[in-house]
């Protein structure tokens, strides 16, 4: 109990009274025992053909008992587990905003780790009591689901080999695919709860569905990994298992590895990185520095572990099945292998330059710690992007030098030009935040975007259509304003046509912005830093 923290203390003061903890045990006893007598009354009237003879030479029947809670209680348990357990998990968070208590909590002396793990099962902790309690029913009715099924069910096509019958490693099985999506949702709920929170938003039964369809369908993708015998006949999930993963292997950085488990490291490798982050996301609200190292840890990896499925070390065939269909027949292109670590770290980037939009405080405090030349400050204040956006650089410069025979200059000019236009659009994005005194500066950015790749594009091209009046010669002013590589990023075979007009764009934001941070250049917080 130390151990989880007093978060968890609190919660699990609050969820359970002598009431609602007893409560649940009663209604499973009534109607175990209502279950139970049910069976015995159909025991008195069974035919005789439905009497069967084991080793020992007893008379069974054909059904048992627990089946019939197996058909209660598993349907009570998804919904318990899922559904109620991420309601519970989405608004763990948004009600310390909504109960005013959250600032309390920001200025006491619980840690980051407390808090996390407080959330996560404290705010679940009455979920997860009445789903062990339903489990082991559950489990020992699907144990007996070969034996016929209760009168009030459908009928089942009962194997005839009892090598098709469950046994402890598929009740193993299914325990595992019911408990580990669970606390999924739970973990996604939880941080999205928190995201809500830091962002001011509302969107706690969005959240609720979301993650409760995320684990319900990791639930059933489980279910057909580990071909859990009779589970998926009994709850329809014929689909899913018509995939036959015994024997499958992934390639992955040209070698094959066993499906199961490489996709259950995969599921380890996602609820760690998860984890990571809601411990991150706390430590931030809490008022607690961090270093960026483990965020860039984790797109790092996040871009091997992609770009692995579409490196393979035989000749002519590097790439895997799984990307067969966006493959040429020689092979996929070699910018391909580049593409998700520039895609991954410039979607980074946009989104820590949108972060950073109106922080000017952030700025000074990095700035500052620069010029103190304290390392560990400058560390805990550098803005995400001055990492990322140097590794999306470098990523397209070692494709144009690794490419040889294959260097295209169009694609060149494609991912430079994005690049740059992410660049000006930042800078509009800095000048509009901070030189806006009435604080509109998302509404201003967003007209922004609007004209920007909109309005002036369509409005340029009309009057230079009405100027030009049908003629195949195009005056210079044409040629340039005409540029569609002006106003959108575009494969363009000439690198002055493509890149030259966003490069000066970029430079007039720059010269802009300059201008806008005057008064805080001359703030005396930089001057006695």
């Amino acid at each position: 109990m130390n151990i989880l923290g007093p978060e968890f203390k609190r919660y699990c003061w609050m969820r359970f009274s002598q009431f609602s903890t007893f409560i649940v045990l009663i209604l499973i006893a009534v109607c175990l025992g209502l279950i139970y007598v049910s069976y015995l009354v159909e025991l008195e009237s069974v035919s005789a053909d439905r009497m069967h003879y084991n080793e020992q030479n007893l008379v069974y029947p054909d059904f048992h008992w627990s089946v019939g809670a197996y058909y209660l209680f598993a349907p009570i348990l998804f919904f318990v587990a899922y559904l109620y357990g991420a309601l519970e998990a989405a608004t763990s968070f948004s009600t310390e905003r909504s109960g005013k208590t959250w600032d309390w909590k920001k200025i006491s002396a619980i840690r980051p780790i407390h808090l996390m793990l407080g959330k996560l099962f404290g705010s679940t902790s009455y979920v997860w009591y009445i789903t062990l309690l339903l489990l082991p029913i559950v489990l020992y009715g699907y144990a007996h689901l070969h034996e016929d099924i209760y009168r009030w069910t459908k009928p089942v096509n009962v194997p005839t080999s009892i090598d098709q019958y469950p046994d402890w490693l598929d009740i193993c099985k299914l325990a595992f695919v019911i408990i580990v999506p669970a606390f999924l949702t739970h973990l996604i709920a939880t941080f999205g709860s928190l995201q809500n929170m830091v962002y001011g938003k509302k969107n706690s039964l969005i959240i609720t569905i979301i993650s409760a369809g995320l684990g319900v369908y990791l639930h059933r993708f489980l279910t057909s990994v580990l071909s859990i015998k009779l589970y998926s006949e009994f709850f329809g999930f014929k689909v899913l298992n018509k995939m036959n993963y015994d024997g499958a292997t992934a390639e992955w950085f040209g070698h094959n590895f066993q499906a199961i488990p490489f996709i259950l490291l995969t599921l380890l490798y996602l609820f760690i990185c998860l984890s990571v982050a809601l411990y991150r996301l706390c430590r931030r609200e809490l008022n607690f520095q961090s270093f960026p190292f483990f965020a860039l840890l984790f797109y790092a990896s996040l871009s091997a572990y992609v770009t692995g499925f579409f490196v393979n070390s035989v000749p002519n065939e590097n790439v895997s099945g799984l990307f067969k269909g966006f493959a040429q027949k020689n092979g996929i292109e070699l910018y391909m292998v580049f593409m998700p670590t520039y895609i991954i770290f410039l979607g980074v980037t946009v989104k820590s330059l949108w972060y950073m939009g109106d922080r000017i405080g952030d700025y000074q405090r990095f700035i500052m710690a620069l010029k103190r030349k304290n390392l560990k400050r400058t560390l805990e204040n550098v803005p995400m992007w001055m990492f990322t956006a140097p590794v999306v650089l470098a990523t397209i410069l070692l494709w144009c030098f690794t490419a040889g025979e294959a260097f295209d200059v169009s694609l060149s000019v494609l991912f430079f030009s994005i690049i740059a236009f992410i660049m000006r659009d930042a800078l509009a994005l800095h000048i509009l935040s901070l030189g806006d005194r009435f604080k509109r500066g998302g509404l201003l950015f967003v007209v922004y975007i609007v004209f920007a790749y909109a309005i002036l594009p369509y409005a340029q091209w009309s009057i230079m259509e009405l100027v030009n009046g049908g003629s195949d010669t195009k005056s210079w002013a044409q040629v340039v304003f005409g540029n569609p590589s002006m106003y959108f990023p575009t494969n363009n075979n000439s690198v002055a046509l493509g890149l030259v007009p966003i490069a000066i764009q970029v430079t007039i934001a720059t010269y802009i912005l300059w201008r806008v941070l005057k008064p805080y250049r001359a703030s005396p917080e930089l001057k006695t830093a």
